[in-house]
This record gives structure tokens, C-alpha cells and sequence, in this order.
């Protein structure tokens, strides 16, 4: 759902509107991102860039996009999250965003220490940053963006 919502603002500071029908559900496994990247290629105006929950997700979807005869990135950019090893192993390489998660370990065992020692549990969001893998799956839309603001 985070993640989601942190789509949804992207688009938003971009003033790109949002697109229920370009939205997936999955389970986060290679089959569902197989699957969802079929039903997506499926729309009437199939996307130039695909966007997966993490990069299990993001393998599937380049198994779709080679099983339907297309390239990556040529027609169709994707883009993992995790940074997993798997990554660095797909062909192209995949381009995926990096957790912070030596920085989410040391604030949650901030966090647990601050309670045990004694400090008034307070409810707190914490945003960190991720960071961008560039690798092989990403390039330059199929369509001028001047053409898909109409």
C-alpha cells in the first residue's frame, strides 16, 4: 500500500494524473508479475514503462514482455524495487530502487531502545530515502510525451 501511495504522489508532483486501469494487484512472486504484465499489454493503450511492486515482480515482467516478442527497454521500460540479487542477473540487467535497509535497522533499534529505556511511546512516521539502480531496463518513451499530453 506504502508504495502505492508513494506512486500516486510521483505522479501527482508531475501533474500526471492517475489511471486506475494501469494499477495491478499482485502477490509479489515472478508468476503474478507474468501475469499482471500480460493483462496490462492487453489495454488498449499498453504503457511504455512498467513500474513493479519489487523485483520478483519485475522478473515476470520481463518474461512477459520476451514471451509477447517485445524489447527491453526499446518498447517497453521496467523497473524493479528491492535491489535483489536477481537484478543484476536478468538480461538487461534490471534498473530497480535500492533500499535503505541498514538505515531502517539502526532507527527501529533506536526506536526498541528508546522504550525500553523508559521514553513515552510516541506514534512517528519516518520517511528514508531510496536510491535509484540504474542498470538496462530503462530507456527513452516509444512516444514523443508532447503526443501523450493531449
Amino acid at each position: 500500500k506504502e508504495r502505492l501511495k508513494g506512486y500516486r504522489r510521483a505522479l501527482a508532483s508531475a501533474d500526471i494524473a492517475f489511471d486506475e486501469a494501469l494499477v495491478r494487484e499482485g502477490d509479489w512472486q515472478i508468476a503474478t508479475g507474468f501475469d499482471c504484465t500480460l493483462s496490462l499489454m492487453q489495454t488498449a493503450q499498453p504503457p511504455s514503462a512498467i513500474f513493479c511492486a519489487n523485483d520478483l515482480m519485475a522478473v515476470g515482467c520481463l518474461e512477459a514482455l520476451r514471451t509477447l516478442g517485445l524489447n527491453v527497454p526499446a518498447d517497453v521500460s521496467v523497473i524493479g524495487y528491492d535491489d535483489q540479487e536477481i537484478a543484476r542477473h536478468t538480461h538487461p540487467p534490471l534498473t530497480t530502487l535500492l533500499l535503505p535497509n541498514y538505515e531502517m535497522g539502526r532507527l527501529a533499534v533506536e526506536m526498541l531502545l528508546d522504550e525500553a529505556n523508559g521514553m513515552p511511546h510516541r506514534k512517528r512516521r519516518i520517511k528514508v530515502e531510496v536510491q535509484l539502480v540504474e542498470r538496462g531496463t530503462v530507456g527513452p518513451p516509444r512516444t514523443p510525451v508532447l503526443l501523450l499530453k493531449k
